[in-house]
């Protein structure tokens, strides 16, 4: 085991790929702790022993939009032949401006369709959040795109692979977002 990086209070969540023959690593960096926004830092080497910065920036250069409460979360890379991708997924507030009313009508419901007291509170706990999946990609490894989202509000994705020449990525949808029972949470 070797620490090659040390700044800041909380540096966690990595990832790690070879693109180009060069090692990347990247993580949020620097927070305060588990919970707060950090700045995002990438860093790169040739021979995964000496390791340099190429890119350690605030979170506020990866937002896209104003509400965003951490703009840029968990990050993984997808490297490519031509460009080196970083996915990555913001966090805002929901929406949480539902009346008591519709409030009642889907704890009805959601009981109905076999829910308990303790489901529907960690259902209600997913409109306090809302994600957002967005992209940034470099062509030679110093230089960063813009953000870009990737998706519609409500997903974010899981570490990113290729095989076969195709992209896969496991998603995850904040149906919760929507306030209704969707016809995917009937199922479940």
């Amino acid at each position: 085991v070797k620490e090659i990086y040390s700044q800041g209070k909380h540096n966690g969540w990595p990832d790690l790929c070879r693109w180009r023959d060069k090692y990347y690593v990247v993580f949020p960096g620097h927070g305060a702790g588990h919970q707060a926004p950090h700045d995002v830092v990438v860093l790169a080497s040739d021979d995964a022993e000496h390791w340099e910065s190429g890119l350690d920036t605030p979170p506020d250069d990866w937002q896209l939009e104003d509400d965003e409460t951490w703009p840029a979360g968990t990050l993984f890379f997808l490297p490519t032949e031509q460009r080196l991708y970083l996915l990555y997924w913001a966090s805002a507030r929901g929406n949480t401006d539902v009346s008591e009313e519709r409030r009642s009508q889907l704890k009805k419901q959601w009981m109905e369709l076999g829910g308990n007291e303790n489901s529907w509170q960690r259902w209600l706990t997913c409109h306090e959040q809302s994600y957002r999946t967005r992209l940034r990609y470099t062509e030679d490894g110093r230089t960063w795109s813009q953000p870009q989202q990737l998706l519609d509000p409500g997903w974010w994705l899981w570490r990113p692979q290729t095989f076969g020449g195709k992209h896969y990525m496991v998603g995850f949808s904040g149906q919760a977002q929507q306030w209704k029972i969707t016809p995917e949470l009937k199922e479940m």
